[in-house]
């Protein structure tokens, strides 16, 4: 999946920094045809990235599950307000 990052998220990426957990550092990934893919070195984060070079960066999957809603929590929750009245 690939989606479109804010500015003020490339400019973060751009000086080492993670949008999505704030750590510093990257680990280089695969490249080739002037974009270099690349995830964050926070084990716990593991985001990833497109760097596109004049094209700007892309998010090549969701933010890490510890940074994003549980989904499945959210259904659980929802369930059980509606099934208890």
């Amino acid at each position: 999946m690939i989606n479109k990052i804010t500015t003020k998220e490339e400019k973060l990426i751009r000086k080492g920094i993670c949008p999505d957990c704030k750590k510093k550092g990257f680990l280089a990934g695969p490249e080739g045809g002037g974009s270099q893919n690349f995830r964050c070195a926070n084990p716990e984060c593991g985001s990833k990235f497109n760097d596109m070079d004049l094209f700007g960066i892309e998010r090549i999957n969701s933010p890490s599950p510890s940074h994003q809603p549980n989904l499945m929590r959210i259904v659980r929750d929802y369930f059980r307000k509606i099934h208890a009245k």
